[in-house]
């Protein structure tokens, strides 16, 4: 009974509050971790960045490759393997005791759901930790238990795993750093070999890499590509013939899935579908699935004369295609245009789009949605044509020909440069003006901010650029800029309201509460009625932050404790002027040295309603510990004094807790009692003269 409610209210909760998936995620998580607490950490989240990069996987029919089965959620689930992939979902979900379209919607629920099967598994296997759970990961997998290749797949799967675990990953607010793992944990020395090399052959049934046999029960000698000699071949029963048609174009295309399940689906007789080529996202590995003079069957009528590379992801989410991929993949198509006498010079190299956009036929290098008669969609928008363009034909290596500073401060400034065509990286060298040696730090974006900084001191810095191809450029003109002097205040100096400076809403502003007693006023002016987010960050001591009408009316402010960040969003504002402030929450809540960070931002105003699950619309109410257990504790500020109440209620608008009472202004504390209420999802609202807060809490059993 206490699951069917939570899962109820979380259901509740995801379809009705808004909010950024990234932003919710690590709460997810942490309350999984804490109702299963013989799962690992950080597995959960390395085995949904593995399947989804953490994005809610939907499936797209006019994207959705060779007929392969959909793929739902976090953890991109099976609901119909088709006779072949297990059925990962509705097992998942009868294990838990949720509907798979409630499953589907909520990424609070697939969390809790995958972690509740997960932890099944661990004490089905008596798995104590990390370590151990390489029979909980074969047995989550979907793919079948069908001779050495598909054991290949699988433990394909696990490296995938096993790679982002032992490098780290940030996907939105997740950021996993590098697990302290060898690869003696999951695989045995031989195996491990063939899984992470470059130059794997899978031919009659065997599996060879790196001068060693994959050992799945299957021993003979492999056969090495003759095509690509650096692919791993895994042999798809799924081709024909092309008679006498010459191969002239390559065809780009996206799996809508993972490398290790198209091993195995591409395996599938029943499947009819296959291609050329596969390239691994993290680190483009390569698998040949069938001969270059053999037609595989992956763009219909077009078969006859194209190769086919299929690149592991989703058209939806960019993050898949990483520089490994597109180096890999680059590389293997020069040789195929090589091999067939096609000029790379052929590739499609304009805009990205998410539809069909038939090309001329003298386009060669071009995606599935580019060639006549097709339906599929990929690679789709997020596909860099012009990258991969510049990486079939490279051009020379160039500097960067402007620098400038987007904001100096004491103790660190931010630094940018204009892109080169065809970099992979820039050098960044600073220093200061009068020291003989250089600072160095390199940079995969075109722009970085420098710290440990002197203040009233002159800095030199300059950039050179590494380019895709290889090349390296010499080092751009030396620019230079000074820091400011200690305690710069230039943002607000005056520290009244009547005076405050207009916010730029481009990026972000730093400034400093200098001394006790300093506070910064900020206005920022809207033309239209808009919801306006304020986030304080990067505080090196007890700042808080308040927001106020244009006359001064107190509005809604942020009041977490130490350097918490601190975020107040006032929602469907009509247009005008809005005051806000920086202060120290204490007399000693100053630094001279170090800036804290704000940005302001807009977006479109949030219908208002009347149904009690709204977001929060003023202020911020603090709750610990959130999730609660027996008993929970609420803070917030009031403005002014006057009556405050607070009710808590259930999703189904039920009252849990009523309390009114005369308070005095100034910080309030409250302790709730929350032994006897059931497992879920509850709504804190607190009403008094400032205004009305409204916060979600868990309580766990």
């Amino acid at each position: 009974m206490k699951k069917s409610i939570f899962l109820l209210t979380m259901l509740l909760l995801g379809i009705i509050v808004p909010a950024q998936l990234h932003n919710r995620l690590p709460g997810y998580f942490e309350a999984a971790y804490t109702r299963y607490p013989n799962l690992p950490r950080p597995i959960l989240e390395a085995m949904a960045y593995s399947a989804s990069r953490m994005h809610n996987v939907q499936p797209q029919t006019e994207t959705d490759q060779h007929a392969k089965p959909a793929r739902y959620g976090l953890f991109a689930l099976v609901e119909n393997g088709q006779g072949y992939f297990r059925n990962s979902l509705p097992e998942i979900c009868a294990a838990y005791g949720v509907q798979p379209a409630a499953f589907k919607t909520d990424e609070g629920v697939q969390v809790m759901a995958v972690a509740h099967y997960l932890s099944g598994l661990m004490e089905k296997f008596r798995v104590k930790n990390i370590s151990g759970m390489m029979p909980v990961l074969q047995a989550f997998s979907e793919i079948p238990d069908l001779g050495t290749v598909n054991a290949f797949a699988r433990d394909s799967w696990a490296y995938e795993i096993f790679f982002q675990l032992t490098n780290g990953f940030d996907a939105g607010d997740v950021h996993i750093t590098p697990q302290n793992m060898t690869p003696g944990s999951w695989f045995n020395e031989e195996n491990f070999r063939v899984l992470q090399s470059p130059q794997v052959t899978i031919r009659n049934g065997v599996v060879q890499g790196g001068g060693t046999v994959y050992q799945a029960g299957v021993s003979a000698d492999a056969v090495t590509s003759t095509d690509y000699p650096p692919a791993l071949w895994v042999t798809s029963p799924n081709f024909s013939s092309r008679g006498a048609t010459a191969i002239s174009a390559v065809a780009v295309h996206t799996m809508q899935g993972s490398y290790s399940g198209s091993i195995s689906w591409f395996q599938n007789t029943a499947s009819q579908v296959s291609a050329h080529y596969m390239v691994r996202s993290s680190d483009g590995q390569i698998t040949q699935m069938v001969l270059e003079a053999n037609k595989a069957w992956h763009i219909g009528s077009e078969n006859p004369y194209t190769i086919g590379i299929e690149h592991e992801g989703f058209v939806d989410n960019a993050s898949w295609y990483t520089t490994a991929m597109y180096n890999a993949s680059a590389a293997l198509t020069k040789d195929i245009c090589t091999s067939n006498g096609i000029a790379t010079t052929a590739c499609y190299n304009g805009a990205s789009s998410s539809g069909v956009v038939v090309l001329s036929s003298t386009i060669k290098i071009k995606g599935h949605q580019h060639y006549p008669s097709q339906s599929h969609t990929d690679p789709g928008i997020n596909w860099n044509w012009p990258l991969y363009y510049n990486l079939l034909n490279p051009v020379s290596c160039a500097a960067s020909t402007t620098l400038n500073e987007s904001f100096i401060s004491t103790a660190f400034a931010n630094l940018n440069w204009s892109a080169v065509s065809g970099a992979s990286s820039y050098t960044l060298e600073w220093k200061a003006a009068s020291a003989t040696t250089w600072n160095v730090q390199s940079s995969t974006t075109n722009y970085k901010t420098i710290a440990g900084l002197t203040a009233s001191t002159s800095y030199n810095w300059r950039v050179k650029t590494t380019c895709s191809s290889g090349g390296v450029s010499g080092y751009s003109a030396t620019r230079t800029f000074a820091t400011k002097a200690s305690c710069w205040d230039g943002n607000e100096p005056n520290n009244v309201y009547t005076s405050p400076t207009a916010y730029n809403l481009t990026g972000f502003t730093y400034g400093k509460i200098c001394a006790s007693g300093d506070v910064d006023f900020y206005r920022v002016t809207t033309t239209a009625a808009q919801n306006i987010t304020f986030k304080l960050q990067t505080l090196p001591k007890n700042y808080n932050i308040e927001t106020y009408t244009g006359a001064g009316t107190y509005l809604a402010g942020g009041y977490a404790t130490g350097t918490a960040d601190e975020t107040v969003t006032l929602v469907n504002k009509p247009a005008g002027s809005y005051l806000f402030r920086v202060y120290g929450a204490t007399a000693t809540d100053n630094d001279a040295v170090n800036d804290y960070r704000l940005q302001v931002t807009l977006s479109a105003p949030t219908a208002r309603t009347t149904d009690i699950m709204t977001e929060a619309e003023n202020g911020q109410i603090n709750i610990f510990p959130n999730p609660a257990q027996t008993q929970t504790n609420l803070g917030w500020n009031m403005p002014q004094p006057g009556t405050v109440r607070i009710e808590i209620t259930d999703y189904f608008n039920r009252n849990m807790y009523v309390k009114q009472y005369t308070a005095s202004a100034g910080q309030q504390r409250l302790g709730v009692n929350t032994a006897n209420w059931k497992e879920g999802m509850y709504l804190v609202r607190i009403t008094h003269p400032g205004g009305v807060m409204v916060q979600r809490m868990m309580v766990t059993k």
